[in-house]
């Protein structure tokens, strides 16, 4: 699905002298010394192949680990980003199917015993799209003081072809990126790292990765905290339960189906003959089109149920109190994010394929026929695993009523919001919330990224576009504004707002506590998010603590949808690390459900009776005229 907008947003620091050589278990590795765009010296040591390459016999299987060097690797410079397709939203990077390589970044005052704490990064970009090269993190380096980790994994096809069964199970993506994380673990320390201090954090879909690697209970031991911006695994788009499907299609248009009476047989001979293969024959093959829905919000090459890596719908194991204890989720710390404004993505996306294609996507999204049929169903199909009528119209009333006359288009914010919810906020809430009825003793933090950019005020949305906190994170730029489409002026206020961002996130992968960063701007400590009042800062240049973040439209789809379609609500109080079910919450009110999730059921309930008491009362008057018109 050609969709995601990936932004190389490097202005790219400039290259001094060599860094120290580093004798690591892997080998010797020469880096570089590169110096910020505001003057701060950081070493970089780049391409370093983590993995041996992922061709041949080696396509579409577990990644290998790479045996190391016995001379002095020479890492100066990127390695080539993983093979992905050519796109109307993004720009092409140079390109390899040997891409498995990482990079480190550390404060110039490192040394061997230093132990500073470390960060792996996880790039973005819908498990299709993206690199590690979109991202030099000189500002956590020289700010944060902290090593960062950038790494590659296998994207699209290649990342997550299944057949869904152990001929080719899928997920190859998340597994390089755990071969990556153990790599860190193994070698850090020569760099100067605490191999007891590690912090993965991503964005987006390496945002939804992270999350896979805390549920992949072959994590434990292997880092102490995680971030998660804008995504987790139960993100509508993180995980495909069509998968063999989508293989025999490809297979076909390739020539490798075969006609084998047994299943089995015919499947590994597809897929080796799919290895053979030509990538780029491969990667055009692999594109599947549909509905502007499908176009604009379906994931094709993403994770999938395997059995291992996942062992189950994330949506089940999220659920799932006995799974979730042999997990390292209750012994880590947890920072939760999201923006204000996610569901912009649609948008932009929609708005590049119409000027790519000649299309009219991001006129239609909003038409009201067209939302009603394919945009809703989809999403709540995706997110939910099934669309009913009646999920439907709950999520439409809560969404767009009351609704303008049926010709006119419906306001942006609430279709995007639609899309954005499910997409992004929810499953980070719904992440938190896991979290926090383990009844571990490690935090958990959630921050709403509420701001208006001073730089996109022509924007057609307020707010902060889904992927804009990158640009706080790594460097706001100019040139980086235009990528996204911004068109203002930056204020010191935004550098300020970044400042404090950076700090907060390296403060917490110190420590795990981000609070130091803002009290002074907030004028009290940042509470840790808890079940009872599910804190969050709202993060602006005058910024704040709430509580229940977007309540209403998280309690849709968190405690009111489930507990419809009878699936384990998260919206209890507490839970014991030993209960194999979800608790019951020990005050239950209306039908069981708490006061403030009966709340809104309640109003939802009475919307919906008075939309069809006005359409019972529209028939009756149409009725009544008819009648007085025979009878004259």
């Amino acid at each position: 699905m050609n969709q995601l907008i990936i932004v190389s947003m490097l202005v790219l620091p400039t290259v001094g002298m060599e860094a120290p050589v580093i004798n690591s278990t892997w080998g010797y590795i020469q880096g570089v010394e590169r110096t910020s765009r505001e003057g701060q010296p950081y070493f970089g040591y780049y391409g370093i192949p983590y993995a041996k390459p992922p061709v041949g016999d080696l396509r579409f299987r577990k990644p290998q680990p790479h045996p190391g060097v016995s001379d002095i690797f020479n890492a100066s410079s990127y390695g080539l980003a993983c093979l992905q397709p050519s796109s109307a939203v993004s720009f092409s990077p140079p390109m390899s199917e040997d891409c498995l390589t990482l990079n480190v970044f550390l404060p110039n005052t490192t040394d061997v015993s230093s132990k500073v704490p470390v960060m792996v990064w996880i790039h973005g970009g819908g498990f299709v799209y993206g690199s590690a090269s979109s991202y030099e993190p000189w500002q956590l380096v020289t700010k944060g003081d902290v090593i960062v980790v950038t790494i590659q994994y296998r994207l699209g096809i290649l990342g997550f072809l299944s057949t869904e069964n152990d001929v080719a199970p899928g997920n190859y993506g998340l597994w390089d990126q755990h071969l990556a994380i153990q790599w860190v673990k193994t070698n850090i320390e020569a760099f100067g790292g605490d191999t007891d201090n590690i912090t993965i954090i991503g964005e987006s879909a390496g945002s939804a990765s992270v999350a896979y690697q805390v549920l992949y209970p072959g994590s434990k031991g292997l880092f102490q905290r995680a971030v998660l911006q804008s995504g987790a695994a139960t993100s509508l788009w993180a995980i495909n339960r069509n998968m063999k499907v989508l293989a025999k299609l490809v297979g076909g248009r390739l020539g490798c189906l075969g006609d084998d009476p047994d299943i089995i047989s015919r499947d590994r001979d597809m897929v080796d003959c799919m290895r053979k293969s030509n990538s780029t024959k491969l990667l055009a093959f692999s594109t599947v089109n549909g509905t502007p829905a499908y176009e604009l919000v379906q994931f094709t090459w993403v994770p999938t149920i395997d059995g291992n890596f996942v062992k189950d719908d994330p949506q089940v194991l999220m659920r799932d109190i006995t799974f979730l204890n042999t997990t390292c989720m209750k012994d880590i710390d947890v920072m939760v994010g999201a923006n204000n404004m996610e569901g912009y993505l649609m948008l932009m996306v929609a708005l590049a394929f119409d000027t790519a294609y000649n299309y009219t996507y991001a006129t239609d999204i909003f038409k009201q026929k067209e939302f009603d049929t394919d945009i809703l169903t989809t999403v709540t199909a995706l997110s939910l695993g099934a669309s009913t009528p009646s999920i439907n119209d709950i999520v439409s009333v809560e969404y767009t009523y009351p609704r303008p006359p049926s010709d006119k288009p419906l306001p942006r914010e609430q279709v995007l919001s639609t899309y954005g919810d499910p997409g992004f906020v929810v499953p980070g809430v719904l992440f938190a919330r896991t979290h926090a009825l383990l009844g571990t003793n490690r935090k958990c933090y959630f921050y709403l990224f509420d701001h208006y950019p001073s730089f996109g005020r022509d924007s057609l949305v307020k707010g902060m576009n889904h992927g804009a906190d990158t640009l706080y994170l790594f460097d706001l730029n100019p040139a980086a504004l235009q990528i996204f489409g911004y068109s203002g002026n930056l204020t010191s206020e935004e550098y300020q707002l970044a400042d404090t961002f950076v700090s907060f996130i390296a403060d917490f992968a110190k420590s795990g506590n981000p609070s130091p960063a803002v009290e002074g701007k907030l004028g009290q400590i940042w509470p840790e998010f808890n079940m009872a009042d599910q804190h969050y800062l709202s993060f602006t240049t005058n910024m704040s603590v709430g509580d229940h973040v977007y309540p209403r439209r998280m309690t849709l789809w968190l405690d009111i949808i489930p507990n419809l379609l009878k699936i384990p609500s998260t919206s209890t109080a507490s839970s014991s690390s030993t209960s194999t079910t979800t608790p019951t919450t020990s005050a239950p009110t209306w039908f069981g459900l708490d006061a403030h999730t009966a709340d809104v059921t309640i109003l939802a309930l009475i919307v919906t009776l008075c939309v069809v008491a006005l359409l019972l009362v529209t028939i009756v008057m149409c009725y009544c005229s008819k009648r007085r018109k025979q009878s004259i």
